[in-house]
């Protein structure tokens, strides 16, 4: 993994005896290890196990649609969420249009103060970055 993956020691695809061998095959060619987990469908409880017993895994960092994210918090298997707000705000000199947010620029921003809210709101207040 590359320097800039932080914490990462190695990619891991969990998968099922359903997982397609098409699929198998990409994630082998791209050097990651596949392990499977359940038959029709990952057995998500079952993989975090395995990874906690064969690395001593304690943390997983998922980027992953609500969909995984809802599985998982519903089956209990969530006992902590950090986030990451990445400082940067679409739109540049020229207006998007139907361009996208793709085609449009990006303006950087800096911290200015955070303060945390009840209900478990965070305010974060940023400069606009010259």
């Amino acid at each position: 993994m590359p320097a800039s993956s932080g914490y990462w020691r190695e990619v891991i695809a969990p998968g099922s005896e359903a997982t397609p061998a098409a699929h198998r095959a990409r994630v082998a060619a791209a050097g990651v290890q596949w392990l499977c987990f359940g038959q029709e469908r990952v057995d998500l409880r079952a993989a975090l196990e395995a990874l906690r017993r064969r690395y001593g895994i304690r943390r997983v960092r998922l980027e992953s649609s609500g969909v995984l994210n809802g599985v998982l918090l519903r089956s209990g298997l969530v006992r902590e969420i950090s986030l990451v707000v990445h400082p940067v705000v679409v739109g540049g000199p020229e207006p998007c249009g139907l361009a996208g947010p793709t085609r449009c620029g990006s303006a950087g921003l800096m911290v200015q103060s955070a303060e945390a809210l009840p209900g478990g709101l965070v305010w974060l207040r940023h400069h606009v970055a010259a």
